[in-house]
């Protein structure tokens, strides 16, 4: 569910700010809208503190092998000295690297004309050129032949240059002398190189100093987002409704002033879900989205893991990748010697995929495994078989049959989402929910013109036609219905959103007929797990399995794709949508210290 929260101002004395601040973080269950502050010098020192942790950080990641090197801890006091040497010494690795860069680019050039000092050959006035040989003898003004480079000759002149030639440029240096220049160079790199490898092991005490600074960060927002006014300061959040009485005792320990009411409309209020053992299991796939219900939205965290546990295991639809997913788990159990959500949700996904795939009679696409003599053609329901002439059942029939039970989870799932629309509203007692019933009977029907279209089933037409005008008329007429407003201004405004409302309707049918997708997908997976058991057969047995774990492994793959393209996509949009969600709210994230400091740099 999700939790009600009160809007909370606090109020103390403008001399007493960093107090209110510093306490309400010590309390720590107060979530304060914030935003960069503006010509802040301390979060401006801070954004740049961040940025110097975050590029030592990254170059000790690069250089820490994980399976040799053993992380060691630092204290706070001794960290300060290690970063300022770090920086010093990353600056002088990036000049380093440039020198040698352009060291090499030069003795790249100058190795082919041998090593000399080029300053003798200005003390002497020469002027060294490059002449292609046919050009050679055409040249009138006296010189001096020198070698071969790059094909062509080099030319010496001690008076002027002809025209058309332009002269070599060298720098300073010998050969021998930049090789010597870049040995060097190559030598403090390594030096460097060493010490950053050997710092590598202190990577633990810059996340930990990225936490600081992001924590004093914090800080620094709240405290620009604190209002004063007439020697006061105003700080507003939110509180969970639950934490009042703990708010009220703390606040008046402080002797401050507050004020305690309900939302506005216009408040962007934070959004906190209160999972239960069973819907937390859902929480990973929503924190990889990224997403997060409004304040005034629903929690459909047990309606999404119940149709994505489905839309997973009928894209997947194999009950061998089933077992290979609960296998996964298990690993992953083991690994982190406890059961977390993420293993529930893989388990939970896995055992579903299995179950499914042993009553559609699929086991890596193998027809061998629900044949006449196998056993697991006992758990299969054969009007949904992938293999319906195993079991005397007509093609077509199967198929349809799939394709009907793809439409039905469709219309359940529009179906509820009308449903808990209605429940809500008429405990608000907001007409709009008649609108909700509307699209409850619309929704029926067009389920019943889909198989109509699709399979073949008959219909009574002139029900189907009734039932979608009815429930047009319903969202015309209700459909901008709201508490507080006359009937007629509803009207007014259900009318002129005739043409969105029209729209509307026919997407409606156009979401039905998108679950469709589970039939399709799921049907992709098993032709591609057939095309590479074919392969298999016709190649030698230690060939063979190769191609099969690639293939079906390339097909667990593109499984997991087609789930996050199409299962979460059905919750996410069809569903959402149908009960009208657009999933803008923001984590509850409470102002608290998120990191102890050490005592002794405090």
């Amino acid at each position: 569910m999700i939790e009600r929260m009160y809007k909370l101002t606090v109020l103390s004395r403008d001399t007493d700010k960093r107090d209110l601040v510093r306490g309400l973080r010590a309390f720590g269950l107060v979530h304060v809208n914030t935003s960069r502050p503006q010509s802040n010098m301390a979060f401006d020192e801070l954004l740049q503190r961040s940025d110097s942790l975050y590029r030592v950080k990254s170059a000790l990641s690069e250089r820490f092998d994980r399976k040799k090197d053993k992380k060691e801890a630092l204290a706070d006091s001794d960290f300060e000295g290690l970063h300022k040497r770090l920086c010093s010494e990353l600056d002088e690795l990036k000049e380093l690297e440039s020198q040698a860069i352009e060291l090499r680019r030069e003795i790249d050039a100058r190795s082919k004309w041998g090593d000399f000092d080029p300053r003798e050959l200005k003390e002497l006035g020469y002027k060294v050129a490059l002449v292609d040989k046919k050009s050679l003898g055409d040249i009138q003004e006296p010189f001096i032949r020198l070698s071969e480079v790059d094909k062509m000759i080099s030319v010496a002149f001690l008076a002027d240059m002809p025209q058309g030639l332009s002269p070599v440029s060298f720098s300073d240096q010998r050969l021998s002398d930049m090789n010597s220049s870049l040995s060097e160079v190559e030598r403090k790199i390594a030096g460097i190189e060493s010490d950053l490898k050997a710092s590598s092991v202190y990577i633990d005490a810059y996340e930990r100093q990225m936490r600081l600074c992001l924590q004093a960060q914090r800080l620094e927002e709240v405290q620009s987002a604190a209002v004063s006014t007439d020697g006061l300061c105003l700080l507003t959040g939110f509180l969970p409704q639950e934490n009042a009485k703990d708010a009220d005792v703390f606040i008046r320990a402080h002797r401050w002033g507050y004020l305690m009411e309900e939302p506005g409309e216009d408040d962007l209020v934070p959004t906190k879900v209160r999972y239960t053992k069973v819907t937390r299991i859902i929480k990973p796939v929503f924190d990889f989205l990224g997403t997060v219900p409004g304040y005034g939205e629903y929690d459909i965290s047990l309606w999404f893991l119940l149709f994505f546990s489905l839309f997973f295991a009928m894209i997947y639809g194999d009950a061998a990748y089933g077992l290979i997913v609960v296998g996964l788990g298990a690993y992953m159990n083991i690994k982190a010697k406890k059961l977390t959500d993420i293993n529930k949700l893989v388990y939970t996904l896995g055992l579903a995929t299995t179950l499914w795939g042993a009553i559609t009679g699929t086991w890596f696409g193998l027809e061998s495994a629900v044949g006449p003599s196998s056993p697991l053609r006992y758990l299969v329901i054969p009007s949904l078989a992938n293999y319906p002439d195993q079991f005397g059942v007509d093609p077509n029939y199967a198929q349809n049959s799939l394709m009907k039970l793809c439409f039905t989870i469709g219309m359940v799932h529009l179906c509820l989402a009308c449903l808990l629309s209605i429940i809500r509203k008429a405990r608000d007692r907001d007409l709009s929910l008649f609108a909700d019933l509307g699209w409850l009977g619309s929704i029926l029907a067009l389920y019943f013109l889909v198989l109509s279209l699709v399979i073949g089933q008959s219909i009574n037409a002139n029900a189907v036609v009734y039932t979608v005008i009815t429930g047009f008329v319903l969202v015309i007429v209700f459909g901008n219905q709201e508490p507080g407003q006359s009937f007629g201004k509803g009207l007014a405004k259900g009318a002129g959103g005739f043409f969105s409302s029209f729209i509307n309707t026919i997407s409606a049918f156009g979401n039905i007929m998108s679950y469709i997708r589970l039939f399709a997908v799921g049907l992709a997976s098993l032709a591609i797990a057939q095309s590479f058991n074919g392969m298999m057969e016709s190649m030698p047995l230690a060939l063979g399995v190769v191609i099969a774990v690639l293939g079906h492994g390339l097909n667990l793959v593109m499984g997991l794709l087609s789930v996050i393209v199409h299962g979460v996509r059905l919750n996410v949009l069809e569903f959402s949508g149908q009960l009208g969600m657009e999933w803008t709210g923001i984590n509850y994230d409470p102002f608290r210290v998120t990191e102890e400091i050490n005592k002794s740099r405090s």
